[in-house]
């Protein structure tokens, strides 16, 4: 769905802010009252003339003016109404278009209620699949107590009766040997049972306003970043290649101890013992990985008010959400410490994007570097805008970021078609591809799956993958793009997901665009 608004609501807003008539806005800005109100009800669109006029009258800012709130508004309210639960209600593109421009504030209610409404369906599905689990528990131990019953029963006859005749006793022996063969996989479903109960079934809301909130940012924070260049002066660090500063700093400055611990003496890569004043890495953490955590302990300690002032900006995050974000911003904060800004955007354009280089120049690893050239935004200075899109194996979104343009869905998983997806088929490989969306635009994207760190020596770690692109058009600015005919028809054909994606003839569809539903449902199978 193009996100294709016109800006009239916002004037029209800014003058009910002044207090101002048409006719007082139109006399100052030197155009006639009914022009001004034929651009009010979109009409007519607020060129880039009368936009420079109007933030030199009112002194207002620009960015008052951006349609990416109300586009994402729009893409977001298009997602919802494509979920099933409205397939009765089916809504014109322009419809939304109006209902995003004269009521944005209800705009986003709505997409918060369904928000709501998604994580109570999954914290009562989750509720169920535990009431199922204990059920079949319970029924598994019946029938566990019972075969060792049997078995205890038969062998004590066999241990307390020796005058048994060769018959009996094999055929006893028979019966222990039939029970036992019984017993293993129904104790296996068992500990798989109990293991279920103790799984919390609560939902995801706290995560999705976190989400939410930092893609709000597009990525970039200000405040984060002159805290880092202050950090980084003081500590004299330029890449994670100086562990040992951050170390020394930690101890110095804030009197921590860095230490080496064996692998899984408390089952994570890192703790900070506040009491202390120790902070513990796993033996197993690569060198990288250890001088990141380094620095996000530097950044908690030392940046606490640059996050806190960065937060501030999100008064309606629930608790939960705001230590979410909270530990974001530390993250972000760390990795400006290690891949400072002004260096970091130098070496971008330089090895075009090269990601291998870029890790090896700084020490970091894949999902540090694409994470950090997403927050390359900085007014005056910005780098290629980029969408960052993680996922694990089972296709649950973990991260997502959009500078680019690229709406990326809010609610469920994403198509199949994505690089994302297929980079799990390659591991440790890094997946040039040209897509193109449902709305004609094209996207030049990279994808790796790898494998996170070893921390605790017992678990298997799991795979991710991470996929960033850019609009097709700063192709020229990534090594990636070289020997792709950018101009050509090789673009994979991508839609959003299934139900947003009007393309019947895609072989990776399993679910009806829904538009299309009612037509599809009576003329058979979508496939």
């Amino acid at each position: 769905m193009a996100a294709t608004l016109k800006l009239g609501h916002k004037v029209r807003q800014l003058r009910h802010n002044l207090a101002l008539t048409q006719i007082e806005m139109a006399r100052r800005l030197g155009m006639s009252s009914s022009y001004l109100n034929l651009i009010e009800h979109g009409q007519r669109p607020l060129t880039l003339k009368l936009l420079l006029r109007l933030g030199e009258v009112f002194q207002v800012d620009l960015n008052t003016f951006s349609d990416s709130d109300d586009g994402r508004r729009l893409a977001d309210l298009g997602e919802v109404l494509a979920n099933p639960l409205f397939r009765d209600h089916a809504v014109a593109e322009q419809s939304l278009r109006d209902a995003v421009e004269a009521a944005p504030a209800f705009a986003q209610a709505f997409i918060d209620l369904f928000r709501s409404y998604s994580s109570a369906v999954e914290e009562i599905t989750g509720l169920r699949e535990e009431l199922h689990s204990r059920e079949l528990t319970a029924g598994l131990n019946h029938d566990v107590r019972t075969l060792l019953t049997t078995i205890r029963s038969f062998s004590e006859i066999l241990r307390d009766t020796p005058d048994l005749d060769v018959e009996q006793r094999r055929r006893f022996t028979d019966i222990i040997i039939e029970d036992s063969k019984r017993l293993l996989p129904l104790l296996g479903g068992l500990l798989e049972g109990e293991a279920a109960g103790r799984s919390p079934a609560g939902g995801c809301q706290p995560a999705a306003e976190a989400i939410d909130f930092l893609q709000s940012q597009a990525g970039y924070f200000g405040g984060l970043e002159d805290a880092a260049e202050q950090l980084r002066q003081r500590i004299g660090v330029a890449s994670a290649y100086d562990g040992d500063r951050l170390a020394d700093a930690l101890r110095r400055d804030y009197g921590v101890e860095l230490r080496i611990v064996a692998a899984g003496v408390h089952g994570a890569g890192a703790r900070y013992d506040a009491e202390g004043r120790r902070l513990e890495l796993s033996e197993l953490l690569s060198a990288d990985a250890r001088a990141v955590e380094a620095a996000k302990c530097v950044a908690a300690l030392a940046g606490k008010a640059a996050v806190e002032q960065s937060l501030a900006g999100a008064p309606t995050l629930s608790a939960a959400a705001a230590e979410l974000v909270r530990a974001d911003l530390i993250d972000y904060l760390a990795g400006a410490l290690l891949m400072p800004y002004g260096p970091f955007l130098a070496a971008v354009k330089e090895l075009r994007h090269d990601l291998e280089r870029l890790q090896a120049r700084f020490g970091v690893g894949y999902e540090r570097v694409c994470r950090r050239l997403t927050a390359l935004q900085r007014p005056g200075a910005k780098g290629v805008p980029f969408y960052l899109l993680a996922v694990d194996m089972a296709g649950n979104v973990l991260r997502r970021v959009d500078a680019s343009g690229l709406r990326i869905p809010r609610f469920g998983s994403v198509c199949a078609l994505w690089n994302v997806h297929r980079a799990f088929a390659t591991p440790a490989t890094i997946r040039a591809q040209l897509s193109r969306m449902p709305d004609g635009m094209t996207y030049l994207s990279v994808a790796r799956s790898f494998r996170a760190d070893r921390s605790d020596g017992l678990a298997d770690p799991p795979y991710r993958a991470v996929e960033i692109g850019c609009d097709v058009a700063f192709a020229d600015a990534l090594v990636y793009a070289d020997g792709l005919n950018l101009a050509g028809t090789a673009a994979v054909p991508v839609g959003p997901t299934c139900r947003l994606c009007e393309r019947l003839d895609c072989s990776q569809r399993v679910l009806p665009p829904f538009r299309r539903s009612a037509d599809i449902a009576a003329g058979g199978a979508f496939r």
